[in-house]
């Protein structure tokens, strides 16, 4: 036992002078993960169920690049599309002009092809389709009656023709509570009812005319208007009346005439006071300036005068007077 003991020291005293490497203790889990370069709280990180991991996000730099090259891709092929089309349409306008110069070479002289060219150029366009902007409901209404239609306009502007040829016959310069041609064996009570159409007109004409009467006779007796000089155009007959077309010169607002005035025309120069000359009653149809700016004015007259009257005095060319009586 001392023998071995004294051999180990002395192997233990010859190692120390020798230099052989001494064992280092192993490396802990730690610094292993330090040499890969992985930090361990990333690796656990990355370990645990259910974290996602994380992506690298590139610059801003490479995105903004990216986008410039997507639009200047976009803008390459919208310019390629534009210049395809017009090569296309110059292409069909070269092949029309072509056959354009074929056709004008087969055809005659110069005047034939202008035609032609004319004829070919023309193309036929298409009617519209009207659209009626009625509503619906009003075009699946039934259509007016016609005579709906003229009864309607007769209650707005009757026809008072029948009245106007009755107060044109009457003379002037009768002298009576009456007018010419009635008396009081015409007038009757008015009743409540009528049986008839003819017994109402019976009774209300003659009041009418009575009514129309008295106005003329109080016009009569008001201040007499100016006599004006008529220059007769031409003369004709009219819805049963004679229609004397005349002009007059001077015309000023004073004795201006307005369209239904009733006027007495005479061959003298006083119709107010000259009963014995030819002269009669006339309505004023219409009128209207002949000229802008000028003093002269067309005017219509109707009439009934005498036969005497219209054969004697009324003749182209002549000339009458008139004073305007009530309007």
């Amino acid at each position: 036992m001392q023998a071995s003991e004294q051999s180990l020291r002395i192997v233990s005293r010859g190692q120390s002078k020798f230099d052989f490497p001494v064992a280092s203790a192993p490396p802990t889990h730690g610094q292993k993960l330090h040499r890969v370069g992985v930090s361990k709280s990333s690796l656990i990180d990355e370990l645990r169920i259910g974290t996602p991991k994380t992506q690298s996000i590139p610059p801003r730099n490479e995105f903004l690049l990216k986008r410039k090259a997507d639009l200047a891709a976009a803008e390459a092929a919208k310019a390629a599309r534009l210049e395809s089309r017009k090569k296309e349409r110059a292409s069909a306008i070269h092949s029309s002009d072509e056959d354009d110069d074929s056709s004008d070479n087969d055809s005659g002289n110069g005047l034939f092809r202008l035609g032609n060219s004319v004829q070919r150029s023309t193309k036929s366009v298409p009617e519209p389709k009207l659209i009626d902007s009625r509503p619906k409901n009003l075009l699946r209404q039934p259509a007016v009656p016609t005579r709906r239609v003229k009864d309607n306009r007769a209650r707005v502007a009757p026809d008072l023709s029948p009245l106007y040829k009755q107060i044109l016959k009457w003379e002037f310069f009768h002298d009576d509570v009456f007018p010419p041609g009635l008396s009081a064996a015409n007038y009757s009570k008015v009743d409540r009812t009528f049986s008839s159409y003819a017994a109402y007109k019976k009774t209300f004409e003659p009041l009418l005319l009575l009514e129309a009467w008295q106005a003329l006779k109080q016009a009569k007796e008001e201040a007499p208007q100016p006599t004006i000089k008529l220059n007769l155009v031409t003369r004709m007959s009219a819805d049963n009346f004679v229609e004397l077309e005349i002009t007059i010169d001077g015309m000023n607002d004073r004795n201006r005439w307005l369209e239904s005035d009733l006027v007495l025309v005479s061959v003298s120069k006083q119709p107010l006071t000259s009963k014995d000359s030819p002269h009669c009653l006339a309505r004023v149809h219409s009128l209207k300036k002949k000229f802008t700016g000028a003093n002269t004015t067309e005017v219509q007259l109707r009439c009934d005068p005498s036969p005497q009257m219209m054969q004697e005095n009324m003749r182209n060319g002549s000339t009458l007077y008139a004073a305007k009586i009530m309007g």
